[in-house]
């Protein structure tokens, strides 16, 4: 509907600027003294073509998810100046987000030459084929407000093709290079560190360790996951800020390490059930009776007559009605004698003989219930199989990501973001926990890291292949599930390295100290491959 809107708004700016020029007005004047004013084809056409143009758009922008915001999964250290002292060119002087519109400025003039050109020779087949009497149907009114247009106007064809094909040409390639570098400033925007002069948005509140739980207890997808996206930042880079995660202990619902902690490790958990939840078969619907049956209740009432509970049918009062009686009486004993049914049987002779003279033997054998849907099932494939198929195919990597990082919008940013920052905090406790509260948690996290992967490599070994999944090539293997694998066991080793001496003490056995490290150990072929 966007593009829609502002194709119509950019078509009638153009047409209002170049309108006497380009004879594109509603009404074709360009002959008024010979004959009456008629309704201009050109311009029915011209609004048309700016029509498919908003429709191809759209269908491009849903087809590569072009809205979607492209935030980090990995938060980088801050960024270094640069050690040399030339001087920087115009260029590096400018912002990120500038540099990389310049970069895309390619890519963007392609799309536009690209789109316009098929709009320019598939619109007026469009329009002539689908479009043309709609479109007249339209616009006839519209224009009828404001002119005075004669009943039987009809189309008037057109004149002077090529000046109205380099028109729409120069209008439409401003129209969607407007289109495409609005939607990237804002995608580039919104996807822009939380930060603000350099310090996490954050630090400007009253209480910033509380607006930043607030963030990370928020409903909404966009400031949860930009809380949890700052709270990786400061875990990375802000150290002064990161010590007071374990010094601020007065709050209502604990202190901020245990509330920062438990949110973490809460979202890493939701994948633990997801996992739980697919893996497990369907409960039963039905629950079990009790054993024992309750007592009768005590009868109110009489009961019910058995037998003919109807009253008897009056007696005809006439010639008429006693034939209408026989008839009626006649049809129900046929209809609900038990048994052989003479007309059934005769009917059933009557298909049987039709059959055998329209139908071979072959042909009636083909025609049962299992060849049928053998049939059935072998076209559903081929169109699984061709390109029309695609959209309803479930491939493997597919149902995968949707178990692991929910749906209908992923937590991927959200989880690397909290298996960081959970990591980081545990690994620079031992410096800056002066009070010493982490150490009773470490146990807890290490047995939710080992447990999160050993259930995302079971997922990935048990979940069964979808029917519709023809493509499948046997490959297991999915690259956002394996980057997640890699977060954790980066995060557990570093975690181990630092805790494992001291297993005793934080209550974790040698079991569960020998398991952690066989996860941490156990790389899967496509990182190995990989490295």
């Amino acid at each position: 509907m966007w593009y829609l809107t502002s194709a119509f708004l950019f078509c009638e700016v153009y047409i209002f600027a170049t309108s006497e020029k380009a004879n594109l007005g509603w009404v074709d004047t360009s002959r008024s003294y010979e004959q009456r004013s008629k309704l201009n084809e050109r311009a029915v056409l011209f609004r048309c073509e700016f029509f498919i143009l908003a429709v191809a758009q759209a269908v491009l922008h849903m087809y590569h998810d072009t809205d979607r915001l492209l935030v980090p999964v990995v938060a980088q250290p801050a960024p270094q100046p640069p050690q040399d002292e030339t001087t920087p060119t115009v260029l590096q002087r400018m912002p990120v987000s500038i540099q990389k519109l310049q970069k895309t400025s390619g890519q963007t003039a392609i799309r536009a030459v690209t789109l316009t050109y098929c709009v320019i020779l598939l619109g007026p087949i469009a329009y002539y084929g689908l479009l043309r009497q709609s479109a007249w149907a339209i616009a006839y009114p519209i224009a009828k407000t404001f002119f005075t247009l004669h009943k039987s106007a009809r189309p008037t064809g057109l004149t002077d093709v090529m000046a109205l094909a380099f028109r729409f040409l120069f209008a439409s390639l401003l129209q969607i290079v407007l289109w495409e570098i609005s939607n990237q400033a804002f995608t580039l925007f919104a996807s822009e560190e939380p930060l603000r002069k350099g310090q996490p948005l954050t630090s400007d509140s009253k209480n910033p360790n509380g607006s930043l739980i607030t963030g990370l207890q928020a409903k909404k997808e966009i400031p949860r996951n930009m809380a949890y996206w700052e709270l990786a930042l400061i875990t990375e880079r802000f150290e002064d800020r990161r010590k007071t995660l374990y010094q601020d202990l007065d709050r209502v619902q604990g202190s901020t390490w245990s509330q920062v902690s438990a949110l973490c490790i809460e979202e890493i958990q939701r994948v633990n059930k997801s996992i739980q939840a697919a893996l497990q078969p369907s409960a039963p619907s039905t629950a079990e009776q009790p054993n024992q049956q309750p007592p009768p209740k005590q009868r109110i009432s009489q009961p019910l007559k058995e037998g003919n509970v109807f009253n008897a049918a009056p007696q005809p009062k006439g010639t008429f009605d006693a034939l209408a009686s026989g008839v009626g009486s006649v049809a129900k004993s046929l209809g609900s004698s038990p048994g052989a049914n003479p007309v059934g049987q005769q009917a059933q002779k009557m298909i049987g003989y039709s059959t055998d003279k329209v139908l071979s033997k072959e042909q009636q054998q083909n025609l049962n219930t299992a060849n049928l849907s053998r049939q059935a099932n072998k076209y559903i494939l081929l169109l699984f199989e061709s390109p029309l198929g695609v959209v309803f195919r479930q491939p493997f990597a597919r149902r995968i990501n949707a178990i692991v990082f929910g749906t209908p919008y992923s937590r991927a940013s959200n989880l690397h973001h909290a298996i960081q920052a959970l990591c980081k905090l545990v690994v620079c406790s031992l410096k800056e926990d002066t009070l010493g509260q982490v150490q009773d948690d470490v146990s807890s996290i290490i047995r939710t890291l080992v447990s999160t992967i050993q259930n995302l490599q079971t997922l990935l070994q048990a979940l069964p292949i979808h029917w519709s999944d023809v493509a499948f090539d046997g490959n297991r293997q999915v690259k956002e599930v394996d980057d997640l694998l890699a977060e954790l066991r980066d995060g557990l080793e570093q975690v181990i390295i630092c805790f494992g001496e001291y297993a005793d003490a934080i209550g974790l056995s040698r079991a569960e100290l020998r398991a952690a490290k066989e996860a941490v150990n156990k790389k899967p072929e496509m990182e190995v491959a990989r490295k």
